[in-house]
This record gives C-alpha cells, sequence and structure tokens, in this order.
C-alpha cells in the first residue's frame, strides 16, 4: 500500500491539562487552526480522522479568555488515535 496507515480511531486525546485551560487547538506550520476541542475534567478530545497523516501541528492550550497558557515547543506528527500527554 502507498501512503498507508493504521490508526485506533479517528480521535487523538490531550491529557493532563492545566485546571484553568478551556480550549485546545492544533496549529498548522503556518499558524492556522486545523482542528480544535474544549477541555473537560483535563482532556481534550480532537477529531482528526479527515486529515493527512502524518499530521505536523503545535498543540496549544487556551484559557477562557483566549490566552494561550501552555504549547508544543515545535510541530508534533499527530495520528488518529495517539495520546498526548502534556506536562
Amino acid at each position: 500500500y502507498k501512503d498507508y496507515y493504521s490508526t485506533t480511531d479517528e480521535n487523538i486525546k490531550i491529557t493532563n491539562n492545566p485546571s484553568n485551560a478551556a480550549r485546545v487547538d492544533l496549529i498548522s506550520p503556518a499558524g492556522t487552526v486545523i482542528a480544535s476541542g474544549t477541555v473537560n475534567s483535563g482532556t481534550a478530545t480532537i477529531s482528526v480522522g479527515q486529515y493527512h497523516y502524518p499530521m505536523a501541528a503545535n498543540i496549544k492550550v487556551y484559557d477562557s479568555a483566549n490566552n494561550v497558557i501552555a504549547s508544543t515547543e515545535n510541530a508534533v506528527n499527530i495520528f488518529g488515535g495517539d495520546v498526548y500527554l502534556y506536562n
């Protein structure tokens, strides 16, 4: 198969978010929002099944005032079914 990827589902989870986290965005290297999810009980679940893998993006966590409170330093390769733990 050419360009074949197998994942466990079409969602990723970003866990261990700060207590004041409200939203998590996946930001493309060009700076556009690829996908977004709200934070519930410290975890954001974002559907990424419609994207071509590997999908490179920064993970940015925002509070309710839209301030960035956590972010990956560089773009990471994202695949459906993955869980991302941010400390």
